[in-house]
């Protein structure tokens, strides 16, 4: 229908609200039947629901610009309750129902015995769901005489129908107009960068590269628009879930409920190699299989969130992602493995104690792209398992490119090039990684290892020195301390290192064959049998090397 078309008619309709607001109200207290055509337009509320879903937008506009006309009009003049009912029913029409309900109240204030407006005020309050209302103004209508044809009064012994709450939350949220971002259109991830931030479709963005990643792992291709137009659907189900709600708390909780309980999203409860399953990090099998980790499962729900216009951001923590609720009033942290249960920010402080205090991202509401960088990392080292290492390189240089401060990528991209044995790129890394956060003990350790492994052992001893003034307790510093001190011949701060790195690790083979090489170069033979002993123990080979080189200087023991 063309929009002329349209407003004809609208105009029609609300010429008719107005005829009928003309009506003369009721003289005296004495009830008289009055019958109203009950079965047609706004009489009808059955009717309404399918009449709220077929408003055009322009047919909204038209409602909501006459309802300011009569905003402005009862501001200007003394109101009367013609106004207010005429009000009232533009109002209703437009779905507005604790607006039109107010107006019918102030109708009804200055009209008290007119039947009509305590019938359409028990029509609004059922659809808003406050039924005692509902059924006070029904009654009080017949008693005026109001006449309600039969299959109306039954529908009042009914509840209201849930696409009622999509409507009203639709209006609320300012959801209306479809969803439409130039982010829905993209089919590459160039295309991505260059968008505004406002045009990413963190949904598609999370689809496009998890669909790379499954073609690579799997050979499997997909439809994005299937598994969007899934995330649609949840939207639509949250929607009539919200209704005209709007406290922030009670909002997460529809949210939560619906994605952790009715639909049943959850982590993995398993070890960290079952964690680090392939398909619990693409979104296309977390949305089939209901199972994801914490940067995929936050994914979802951010891609749910950015549709429903609330602000939810993804948090970085270290080695952890989780969604936060902003408004700048109400701050809600939502724990995504832990079926949405809230934290606080001194939880997940006190849970990661080792926090670069530098580093900026960590806690911080992330903007899309960093938290499109922080996925990207995530794949990156999905890719790094499983020894793809020219795709993990590939995504993680996007990451960086995507966010040059989030310290991570650095990290992986270092341990990548070293596990192809390119330990001067790997250091490059590392120390590119320093330049935007020079207090990471992650870089500054593993820029260590590196130098150890290209035998610059002075710089390696500097690096880890500096790591462990940051950060004490990290057991793999202590660890490559011990060798970069066995490197430099200083054995017996070596034992001590890796003593203390042992404590936290009393099974590492790693950690007792470093040791039996400090005690064997400081004589102490008999102390380096004990520590092969122990690597034995665990059922695990010793170098062949060592053995012949400890037999020569002592035979081993009986015991």
């Amino acid at each position: 229908m063309c929009l002329v078309k349209k407003s004809l008619l609208l105009i029609y309709i609300i010429g008719l609200a107005m005829s009928l607001v003309s009506c003369a109200p009721m003289a005296g207290h004495q009830a008289k039947v009055v019958q109203y055509d009950t079965e047609k337009g706004f009489w009808k509320p059955s009717d309404m629901p399918d009449t709220w879903g077929k408003h055009s937008i322009e047919e909204k506009y038209l409602l909501d610009t006459r309802i300011r006309e009569h905003y402005d009009s009862i501001d200007r003049v003394v109101p009367t309750s013609e106004l207010y009912f005429d009000l009232a029913i533009l109002l209703y029409q437009r779905c507005r129902l604790e607006e039109a309900s107010s107006a019918f109240d102030k109708a009804i204030e200055l009209d008290p015995y007119n039947p009509e407006l305590y019938y359409l005020n028990a029509c609004v309050n059922f659809f808003s769901k406050r039924y005692d209302l509902a059924r006070k103004h029904l009654t009080r209508s017949k008693q005026l005489g109001f006449r309600v044809d039969p299959d109306t009064d039954k529908m009042f012994r009914t509840t209201s129908p849930a696409i009622v709450d999509y409507y009203r939350a639709a209006i609320r949220l300012d959801l209306e107009k479809p969803y439409n971002k130039q982010g829905l259109y993209v089919t590459s991830i160039d295309e991505i960068m260059a968008l505004p931030e406002s045009e990413i479709d963190i949904a598609t963005f999370a689809l496009l590269i998890s669909k790379q990643a499954s073609e690579k792992l799997f050979d499997k291709s997909f439809d994005i628009e299937f598994y969007r137009s899934k995330i649609d659907r949840m939207v639509v189900d949250i929607l009539q879930m919200i209704g005209a709600e709007t406290r922030p708390a009670w909002v997460s909780n529809v949210i939560n409920n619906y994605i952790f309980r009715r639909q049943n999203y959850s982590a993995p409860i398993a070890d960290t190699a079952d964690v680090m399953r392939p398909s619990y990090h693409l979104l296309n099998f977390v949305i089939d299989n209901k199972k994801g980790v914490c940067m995929s499962l936050s994914l979802l729900y951010l891609s749910i969130a950015e549709r429903l216009k609330l602000p939810f951001y993804g948090v970085i923590a270290p080695g952890h992602f989780f969604v936060r609720y902003d408004d700048l009033v109400n701050s809600i942290n939502i724990e995504t493995t832990a079926f949405g249960r809230q934290y606080s920010n001194e939880h997940y402080r006190s849970e990661y104690p080792n926090l670069d205090t530098s580093e900026t991202l960590y806690y911080k509401n992330l903007t899309k792209r960093e938290t499109m960088a922080c996925f990207l990392n995530n794949i990156a080292t999905v890719y790094q398992q499983e020894k793809l290492y020219n795709d993990a390189i590939d995504m993680l240089k996007l990451s960086i490119r995507m966010n040059p401060r989030f310290t991570e990528p650095y990290v992986n991209l270092g341990n990548t090039f070293s596990l192809c044995g390119q330990f001067d790129l790997a250091i490059d890394a590392y120390k590119e990684g320093l330049n935007y956060n020079e207090r990471s003990s992650a870089l500054l350790r593993n820029l260590g290892l590196a130098y150890l492994y290209t035998s610059q052992t002075d710089n390696a001893l500097e690096e880890l020195k500096l790591s462990l003034a940051i950060n004490p307790d990290d057991p793999q510093a202590r660890h490559f301390l011990g060798l970069a001190y066995n490197q430099k011949g200083m054995h017996q701060e070596a034992v001590y290192e890796l003593k203390r790195a042992l404590a936290y690790y009393p099974d590492s083979v790693e950690i007792l064959f470093e040791l039996a090489k400090s005690y064997y170069f400081m004589g102490e033979y008999s102390t380096a049998w004990m520590q092969v002993k122990k690597i034995r123990q665990q059922g695990k080979r010793i170098d062949p090397e060592f053995l012949d080189l400890l037999k020569q200087k002592q035979e081993e023991p009986a015991n």
